[in-house]
């Protein structure tokens, strides 16, 4: 290292530089090094934020398709046979559920009835809960229809 700073040095009283010079002239190359270092991390971030502003508008034609999509979605021609769709595949739901409490409970079936294990119960009351919660939403849902577009 101080081999090159001699050199350095050298080369610097050749051409009539003294070393506090050259001293001068290496800070001078590294603080223009550690400018240059920010600079470039200054233009990555204000690269990164026009990859996000680029991000947001994308979001934002991306939500503007979604919106029509929704509008076009919520049409009578497809919204109608969805509901009923929902509608009939819940009541058929229920009515399985009916009938399987109905065949546990009967007289002629207590002889093999068994213990239902807990995974069991939890899938019944999973089944139960997800067929309220879809009549509540095709309520919710025509409701709003209704208040909004006066049709149902």
């Amino acid at each position: 290292m101080s081999s090159n700073t001699e050199t350095l040095q050298a080369k610097g009283a050749a051409f009539g530089i003294s070393s506090v010079d050259t001293t001068a002239r290496a800070a001078l190359v590294w603080s223009s090094f550690v400018l240059a270092f920010l600079q470039s991390i200054c233009s990555a971030v204000l690269a990164l934020n026009g990859v996000r502003l680029l991000l947001g508008l994308t979001s934002l034609a991306f939500a503007d398709t979604a919106i029509g999509l929704m509008k076009r979605f919520h049409a009578d021609w497809i919204r109608m046979p969805m509901i009923a769709i929902a509608l009939l595949g819940t009541i058929l739901n229920i009515a399985v559920l009916l009938h399987f409490q109905r065949l546990r409970n009967r007289p002629a079936s207590q002889w093999r009835r068994r213990q239902r294990s807990p995974h069991e119960i939890r899938m019944e009351t999973l089944q139960w809960v997800i067929s309220i919660l879809t009549l509540v939403a095709i309520a919710v849902e025509e409701s709003i229809h209704f208040y909004w577009h006066s049709t149902l």
